[in-house]
């Protein structure tokens, strides 16, 4: 009986720890802006993604990650004057399923970006396994309130 009761706590311990391990998982999603170029008429030309050379299409940027996995959208400034800082103000839903709780996901309090967790989609969809979702990513430069909103709209490839 003794031996019956190990086994099953220590096969809960393995377990909820393999969970935890190989579960979720949070990824920086980070937008570098040439704060010195950019304008409303030339976004996609003054910004991309780490992991993108610059000059490739934002827009063409892929994000992959599973159900479960928090995606962290900061904006970094490629002047390295120190004196720009990127507000990523919402992460917003174009259309299709929604993979995150809301519609739209806004900046909290004091801070320059945006959290969001992958959930399973809500609504159709064709492939069951693989899916990609375009969303809208809106930004400022130095001010979390004033001035120019940009905006981008790269995808997601999320998969169970």
């Amino acid at each position: 009986m003794i031996l019956k009761r190990l086994f099953i706590t220590i096969s809960f311990f393995f377990f909820a720890f393999t969970f935890v391990v190989n579960g979720q998982v949070t990824k920086q999603i980070i937008l570098n802006v040439d704060t010195e170029k950019i304008s409303r008429a030339a976004v996609k030309e003054n910004c991309y993604f780490e992991g993108q050379n610059p000059g490739d299409d934002p827009g063409a940027f892929v994000t992959v990650a599973k159900v479960g996995d928090t995606l962290e959208w900061e904006g970094r400034p490629l002047n390295i004057d120190g004196e720009h800082t990127i507000w990523i103000k919402k992460i917003i839903r174009i259309g299709g399923p929604n993979i995150f709780d809301a519609d739209e996901m806004e900046n909290d309090d004091n801070e320059r970006g945006v959290r969001a967790t992958i959930k399973k989609p809500t609504g159709r969809t064709k492939n069951k396994n693989i899916r990609y979702y375009r969303y809208k990513i809106l930004f400022r430069i130095d001010s979390e309130n004033e001035g120019p909103v940009y905006n981008l709209d790269p995808l997601i490839r999320s998969h169970n």
